[in-house]
């Protein structure tokens, strides 16, 4: 699937999706072997949150890092990332809990 996605969108959005399903995995695979069940239950959301914000760095970062390089665009792409994700999903999840 990860070729596919290199030959149809791009390498970038190809390496996302070959690398983010081991990596979630093995990190909740971990936390219940090592910590139980209810310990990757309540870090399921959070770590969700936390890998939208790095899949929109990473588009940002195809985007801008050839157009302003690597040290301006990393600081670049994580104030969009924060911007474009993570704030709007803080705010849906505030908006929620009242």
């Amino acid at each position: 699937v990860a070729v596919w996605i290199a030959e149809v969108i791009g390498p970038v959005a190809a390496g996302i999706t070959a690398v983010f399903p081991a990596i979630f995995f093995t990190s909740m695979a971990s936390l219940w072997l090592a910590q139980g069940h209810a310990v990757p239950t309540g870090a399921v959301g959070p770590m969700m949150l936390g890998s939208s914000s790095v899949g929109a760095y990473a588009l940002f970062a195809h985007v801008l890092f050839p157009e302003v390089g690597p040290w301006v665009g990393a600081v670049t792409c994580w104030f969009a990332a924060v911007v474009t994700t993570t704030v709007p999903a803080w705010w849906w999840l505030e908006r929620k809990a009242v």
